[in-house]
Protein backbone atom coordinates (compact mmCIF):
# COMPACT_ATOMS: atom_id res chain seq x y z
CA UNK A 1 0.00 0.00 0.00
CA UNK A 2 2.92 2.48 0.92
CA UNK A 3 4.10 1.86 -2.51
CA UNK A 4 1.16 2.46 -4.45
CA UNK A 5 1.36 5.97 -2.55
CA UNK A 6 4.82 6.81 -2.98
CA UNK A 7 4.45 5.52 -7.18
CA UNK A 8 1.10 8.03 -7.30
CA UNK A 9 3.34 10.88 -5.50
CA UNK A 10 6.08 10.62 -7.91
CA UNK A 11 4.00 10.09 -11.09
CA UNK A 12 2.04 13.42 -10.12
CA UNK A 13 5.65 15.25 -10.36
CA UNK A 14 6.72 13.49 -12.93
CA UNK A 15 3.51 15.10 -15.10
CA UNK A 16 4.28 18.88 -13.37
CA UNK A 17 7.83 18.03 -14.44
CA UNK A 18 6.62 17.86 -17.98
CA UNK A 19 4.32 20.16 -18.27
CA UNK A 20 6.51 22.72 -16.81
CA UNK A 21 9.29 22.15 -19.38
CA UNK A 22 6.75 22.03 -22.37
CA UNK A 23 5.14 25.63 -21.05
CA UNK A 24 9.05 26.92 -21.30
CA UNK A 25 9.37 25.30 -24.48
CA UNK A 26 6.26 26.73 -26.06
CA UNK A 27 6.60 30.37 -24.53
CA UNK A 28 10.65 30.16 -26.15
CA UNK A 29 9.19 28.83 -29.91
CA UNK A 30 6.40 31.59 -29.43
CA UNK A 31 9.35 34.18 -29.31
CA UNK A 32 11.61 32.82 -31.57
CA UNK A 33 8.65 32.82 -33.96
CA UNK A 34 7.80 36.41 -33.43
CA UNK A 35 11.61 37.05 -33.77
CA UNK A 36 11.28 35.04 -37.32
CA UNK A 37 8.55 36.70 -37.99
CA UNK A 38 9.90 40.09 -37.06
CA UNK A 39 12.92 39.46 -39.58
CA UNK A 40 11.08 38.72 -42.36
CA UNK A 41 8.80 41.67 -42.75
CA UNK A 42 9.04 43.26 -46.36
CA UNK A 43 11.69 46.22 -45.60
CA UNK A 44 11.21 48.99 -44.82
CA UNK A 45 8.10 48.47 -43.07
CA UNK A 46 4.48 50.85 -43.65
CA UNK A 47 2.85 51.22 -40.79
CA UNK A 48 -0.53 52.94 -40.51
CA UNK A 49 -1.39 54.81 -37.40
CA UNK A 50 -5.05 55.00 -35.79
CA UNK A 51 -3.79 58.60 -35.12
CA UNK A 52 -1.01 60.69 -36.18
CA UNK A 53 2.76 61.27 -34.03
CA UNK A 54 2.32 64.78 -32.64
CA UNK A 55 5.00 66.82 -31.73
CA UNK A 56 5.12 67.11 -27.57
CA UNK A 57 6.57 70.28 -27.94
CA UNK A 58 4.21 71.21 -30.63
CA UNK A 59 0.90 74.11 -29.14
CA UNK A 60 -0.98 73.16 -31.98
CA UNK A 61 -4.53 71.35 -31.27
CA UNK A 62 -5.33 68.50 -33.38
CA UNK A 63 -9.02 67.33 -33.58
CA UNK A 64 -9.56 63.29 -34.47
CA UNK A 65 -13.68 63.68 -34.26
CA UNK A 66 -13.80 64.21 -38.13
CA UNK A 67 -11.59 61.00 -39.07
CA UNK A 68 -11.80 57.69 -38.36
CA UNK A 69 -9.40 54.57 -39.00
CA UNK A 70 -10.86 51.10 -39.25
CA UNK A 71 -10.35 48.27 -42.05
CA UNK A 72 -11.89 47.00 -45.08
CA UNK A 73 -10.93 43.38 -45.88
CA UNK A 74 -7.18 43.57 -45.65
CA UNK A 75 -6.78 47.76 -46.50
CA UNK A 76 -6.94 50.17 -43.88
CA UNK A 77 -9.42 53.01 -44.30
CA UNK A 78 -9.75 55.97 -43.89
CA UNK A 79 -13.45 58.22 -43.10
CA UNK A 80 -12.54 61.84 -43.26
CA UNK A 81 -15.39 64.09 -43.11
CA UNK A 82 -15.64 66.61 -46.40
CA UNK A 83 -13.78 69.42 -45.62
CA UNK A 84 -11.68 68.22 -42.90
CA UNK A 85 -8.28 69.59 -43.04
CA UNK A 86 -6.63 65.85 -43.66
CA UNK A 87 -3.15 64.54 -44.51
CA UNK A 88 -2.61 60.98 -45.22
CA UNK A 89 1.16 61.14 -44.61
CA UNK A 90 0.53 62.68 -41.01
CA UNK A 91 -0.92 58.80 -40.70
CA UNK A 92 2.26 56.44 -41.64
CA UNK A 93 5.44 55.66 -40.20
CA UNK A 94 8.26 53.93 -42.34
CA UNK A 95 10.82 52.67 -40.67
CA UNK A 96 13.70 50.90 -42.44
CA UNK A 97 17.12 49.18 -41.33
CA UNK A 98 18.55 51.75 -44.20
CA UNK A 99 19.01 55.54 -42.27
CA UNK A 100 17.19 57.37 -45.09
CA UNK A 101 13.62 56.29 -46.53
CA UNK A 102 11.21 58.25 -49.22
CA UNK A 103 7.32 57.66 -49.05
CA UNK A 104 5.64 58.15 -52.89
CA UNK A 105 1.74 58.09 -52.41
CA UNK A 106 0.59 57.37 -56.02
CA UNK A 107 -2.76 58.46 -56.38
CA UNK A 108 -5.07 62.16 -55.26
CA UNK A 109 -8.00 62.71 -52.73
CA UNK A 110 -9.94 65.44 -52.29
CA UNK A 111 -11.49 66.01 -49.15
CA UNK A 112 -14.01 69.13 -50.44
CA UNK A 113 -15.96 66.69 -52.30
CA UNK A 114 -17.47 63.01 -51.56
CA UNK A 115 -15.57 60.29 -52.35
CA UNK A 116 -13.94 57.33 -52.60
CA UNK A 117 -10.22 57.21 -53.20
CA UNK A 118 -7.62 54.24 -53.37
CA UNK A 119 -4.06 55.18 -53.14
CA UNK A 120 -1.02 53.15 -53.24
CA UNK A 121 1.33 54.05 -50.89
CA UNK A 122 5.01 53.29 -51.85
CA UNK A 123 8.47 53.21 -49.27
CA UNK A 124 11.98 53.10 -50.61
CA UNK A 125 14.70 53.23 -48.58
CA UNK A 126 18.59 54.01 -48.97
CA UNK A 127 19.43 50.39 -49.58
CA UNK A 128 16.90 50.22 -52.65
CA UNK A 129 14.41 48.38 -50.77
CA UNK A 130 10.63 48.65 -51.81
CA UNK A 131 7.69 47.96 -49.93
CA UNK A 132 3.99 48.93 -50.66
CA UNK A 133 0.42 49.00 -49.11
CA UNK A 134 -3.06 50.24 -50.40
CA UNK A 135 -5.28 52.46 -48.40
CA UNK A 136 -8.40 53.57 -49.33
CA UNK A 137 -10.00 57.31 -47.87
CA UNK A 138 -13.71 57.43 -48.00
CA UNK A 139 -14.71 61.06 -48.00
CA UNK A 140 -18.39 61.64 -46.38
CA UNK A 141 -20.63 63.63 -44.59
CA UNK A 142 -20.89 64.41 -40.75
CA UNK A 143 -23.52 61.55 -40.49
CA UNK A 144 -21.68 58.92 -42.29
CA UNK A 145 -18.96 58.98 -39.79
CA UNK A 146 -21.62 57.49 -37.47
CA UNK A 147 -21.80 54.06 -39.49
CA UNK A 148 -18.49 53.12 -37.33
CA UNK A 149 -18.57 50.54 -34.77
CA UNK A 150 -16.67 50.51 -31.73
CA UNK A 151 -15.25 47.35 -30.98
CA UNK A 152 -13.07 45.95 -28.06
CA UNK A 153 -10.00 45.95 -30.46
CA UNK A 154 -10.61 48.78 -32.75
CA UNK A 155 -13.27 50.58 -34.82
CA UNK A 156 -15.02 48.74 -37.72
CA UNK A 157 -17.15 49.46 -40.08
CA UNK A 158 -21.08 48.19 -40.83
CA UNK A 159 -21.87 45.71 -43.82
CA UNK A 160 -23.95 48.09 -45.47
CA UNK A 161 -20.62 50.44 -45.59
CA UNK A 162 -18.25 47.89 -46.69
CA UNK A 163 -20.60 47.05 -49.28
CA UNK A 164 -20.64 50.88 -50.63
CA UNK A 165 -17.29 51.12 -50.27
CA UNK A 166 -16.22 47.77 -52.02
CA UNK A 167 -19.06 48.27 -54.90
CA UNK A 168 -17.34 51.78 -55.44
CA UNK A 169 -13.51 50.21 -55.62
CA UNK A 170 -14.97 47.31 -58.12
CA UNK A 171 -16.43 50.22 -60.11
CA UNK A 172 -12.95 52.19 -60.14
CA UNK A 173 -11.57 49.20 -60.94
CA UNK A 174 -13.25 48.68 -64.07
CA UNK A 175 -13.43 52.40 -64.72
CA UNK A 176 -9.35 52.35 -64.72
CA UNK A 177 -9.40 48.67 -66.85
CA UNK A 178 -11.34 50.07 -69.47
CA UNK A 179 -9.59 53.18 -69.56
CA UNK A 180 -6.03 50.91 -69.78
CA UNK A 181 -7.73 49.27 -72.94
CA UNK A 182 -8.74 52.77 -74.65
CA UNK A 183 -5.02 53.44 -73.96
CA UNK A 184 -3.49 50.08 -75.62
CA UNK A 185 -5.90 49.81 -78.62
CA UNK A 186 -5.60 53.99 -79.60
CA UNK A 187 -1.62 52.76 -79.07
CA UNK A 188 -1.82 49.81 -81.11
CA UNK A 189 -4.26 52.13 -83.47
CA UNK A 190 -1.03 54.63 -83.55
CA UNK A 191 1.14 51.71 -84.76
CA UNK A 192 -0.91 50.09 -87.51
CA UNK A 193 -1.38 53.58 -88.76
CA UNK A 194 2.25 54.31 -89.14
CA UNK A 195 3.04 50.63 -90.36
CA UNK A 196 0.20 51.54 -93.19
CA UNK A 197 1.73 54.73 -94.42
CA UNK A 198 5.52 53.39 -94.33
CA UNK A 199 3.83 50.77 -96.79
CA UNK A 200 1.57 53.67 -98.62
CA UNK A 201 4.33 55.69 -98.73
CA UNK A 202 6.33 53.36 -100.40
CA UNK A 203 3.59 52.33 -103.14
CA UNK A 204 3.50 55.54 -104.33
CA UNK A 205 7.17 56.03 -104.68
CA UNK A 206 7.50 52.73 -106.62
CA UNK A 207 4.81 54.26 -108.69
CA UNK A 208 7.13 56.85 -110.03
CA UNK A 209 6.07 58.77 -113.36
CA UNK A 210 5.62 55.44 -115.01
CA UNK A 211 1.54 56.15 -115.48
CA UNK A 212 0.72 56.56 -119.01
CA UNK A 213 -1.86 59.60 -118.17
CA UNK A 214 -2.49 61.73 -114.97
CA UNK A 215 -5.39 60.28 -114.76
CA UNK A 216 -4.06 56.49 -114.80
CA UNK A 217 -1.80 57.98 -111.90
CA UNK A 218 -4.96 59.39 -109.65
CA UNK A 219 -6.28 55.79 -109.94
CA UNK A 220 -2.67 54.28 -109.27
CA UNK A 221 -2.10 56.26 -106.17
CA UNK A 222 -6.12 55.73 -104.70
CA UNK A 223 -5.34 51.79 -104.91
CA UNK A 224 -2.71 52.21 -102.94
CA UNK A 225 -5.41 52.88 -100.35
CA UNK A 226 -7.03 50.38 -100.40
CA UNK A 227 -8.49 48.18 -97.31
CA UNK A 228 -8.49 51.45 -95.52
CA UNK A 229 -11.24 52.54 -92.95
CA UNK A 230 -14.62 53.98 -93.71
CA UNK A 231 -15.07 56.88 -91.52
CA UNK A 232 -18.22 59.01 -92.04
CA UNK A 233 -16.81 62.84 -92.45
CA UNK A 234 -13.07 61.93 -92.62
CA UNK A 235 -10.95 63.51 -94.41
CA UNK A 236 -7.81 61.04 -93.77
CA UNK A 237 -7.40 57.19 -95.20
CA UNK A 238 -4.89 56.58 -92.13
CA UNK A 239 -7.52 57.36 -89.80
CA UNK A 240 -10.38 56.96 -91.59
CA UNK A 241 -12.40 58.32 -94.59
CA UNK A 242 -15.43 59.03 -96.36
CA UNK A 243 -16.17 58.86 -100.01
CA UNK A 244 -16.00 62.83 -100.28
CA UNK A 245 -12.82 62.70 -98.43
CA UNK A 246 -11.06 60.03 -99.85
CA UNK A 247 -11.55 61.91 -103.58
CA UNK A 248 -10.31 65.19 -102.26
CA UNK A 249 -7.18 63.38 -100.08
CA UNK A 250 -5.89 61.14 -103.32
CA UNK A 251 -6.60 64.50 -105.73
CA UNK A 252 -4.48 66.80 -103.24
CA UNK A 253 -1.94 63.88 -103.12
CA UNK A 254 -1.54 63.96 -106.68
CA UNK A 255 -0.94 67.84 -106.80
CA UNK A 256 -4.61 69.15 -107.71
CA UNK A 257 -5.27 72.04 -105.22
CA UNK A 258 -9.03 70.93 -104.06
CA UNK A 259 -11.17 70.98 -101.08
CA UNK A 260 -14.29 69.46 -99.80
CA UNK A 261 -15.91 72.49 -100.52
CA UNK A 262 -14.64 73.33 -104.00
CA UNK A 263 -13.78 70.33 -105.71
CA UNK A 264 -17.34 69.23 -107.33
CA UNK A 265 -17.62 73.09 -108.70
CA UNK A 266 -14.25 72.49 -110.85
CA UNK A 267 -15.90 69.40 -112.46
CA UNK A 268 -17.16 69.03 -115.97
CA UNK A 269 -19.54 66.75 -117.04
CA UNK A 270 -18.40 63.97 -120.06
CA UNK A 271 -20.10 61.47 -121.68
CA UNK A 272 -19.39 57.58 -120.93
CA UNK A 273 -17.38 57.27 -124.31
CA UNK A 274 -15.04 60.04 -123.78
CA UNK A 275 -14.67 58.08 -120.15
CA UNK A 276 -10.84 57.62 -118.42
CA UNK A 277 -9.38 56.73 -115.60
CA UNK A 278 -8.99 59.18 -112.81
CA UNK A 279 -12.51 61.01 -114.19
CA UNK A 280 -14.72 61.11 -111.34
CA UNK A 281 -18.31 59.32 -111.05
CA UNK A 282 -21.01 61.20 -109.23
CA UNK A 283 -24.19 60.41 -107.25
CA UNK A 284 -26.22 62.35 -105.17
CA UNK A 285 -24.32 61.18 -101.95
CA UNK A 286 -21.69 59.72 -102.97
CA UNK A 287 -18.06 59.75 -105.50
CA UNK A 288 -15.75 57.54 -107.09
CA UNK A 289 -12.72 57.46 -109.17
CA UNK A 290 -13.50 55.13 -112.65
CA UNK A 291 -10.60 53.28 -113.38
CA UNK A 292 -9.48 51.76 -116.93
CA UNK A 293 -11.07 48.55 -116.33
CA UNK A 294 -14.27 50.42 -115.96
CA UNK A 295 -14.66 49.67 -111.94
CA UNK A 296 -14.59 51.98 -109.24
CA UNK A 297 -11.92 53.05 -106.49
CA UNK A 298 -13.70 54.46 -103.51
CA UNK A 299 -14.52 54.49 -99.74
CA UNK A 300 -17.87 52.57 -100.15
CA UNK A 301 -19.47 52.32 -96.52
CA UNK A 302 -18.37 51.04 -92.91
CA UNK A 303 -18.37 47.68 -93.95
CA UNK A 304 -16.51 47.69 -97.35
CA UNK A 305 -13.93 50.45 -96.24
CA UNK A 306 -11.92 51.76 -99.57
CA UNK A 307 -12.72 49.26 -102.07
CA UNK A 308 -12.46 48.57 -105.74
CA UNK A 309 -15.91 47.32 -106.64
CA UNK A 310 -17.80 47.19 -110.56
CA UNK A 311 -19.38 50.20 -112.11
CA UNK A 312 -23.23 50.02 -111.15
CA UNK A 313 -24.99 53.16 -111.50
CA UNK A 314 -27.16 51.75 -108.46
CA UNK A 315 -24.31 51.76 -106.38
CA UNK A 316 -26.11 55.16 -104.69
CA UNK A 317 -29.57 56.71 -106.01
CA UNK A 318 -28.84 60.01 -107.58
CA UNK A 319 -27.08 58.98 -110.33
CA UNK A 320 -25.49 62.26 -112.24
CA UNK A 321 -22.91 60.96 -114.46
CA UNK A 322 -18.98 61.08 -115.07
CA UNK A 323 -16.69 64.56 -114.42
CA UNK A 324 -13.96 65.01 -115.21
CA UNK A 325 -11.27 67.62 -113.52
CA UNK A 326 -9.59 69.92 -115.77
CA UNK A 327 -6.16 69.49 -116.69
CA UNK A 328 -6.31 65.63 -115.92
CA UNK A 329 -7.18 64.15 -118.94
CA UNK A 330 -7.69 66.92 -121.26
Amino acid sequence: MFFVKERSKFTRLLIVICASLTLVFSMSFGVKAQEDAKETEKDPLITILEQPEVDEDSEETVSYDNIAVSEVGDKTCFKVQIGTDFSLRDYVKVESKSEKSTLIAMGTYDTSTGGIYRINLIAIDGDGNINSKIVIVDVVEEEALNTLVVTENAPTISDKEVVRIQEALRRQAEEEEARRRAEEAARQAAIERQALAAKISAAIAALGNNASSPGQHVVDVARCYLGSSYVLGGNNPLTGVDCGGFVVYVLRQCGYNVTRGNYESKLYKISESEAKPGDIVLWSDHVAFLTAEGTLVHALNENRGVCESSFNTGVSPGYQGIYRLPGMND
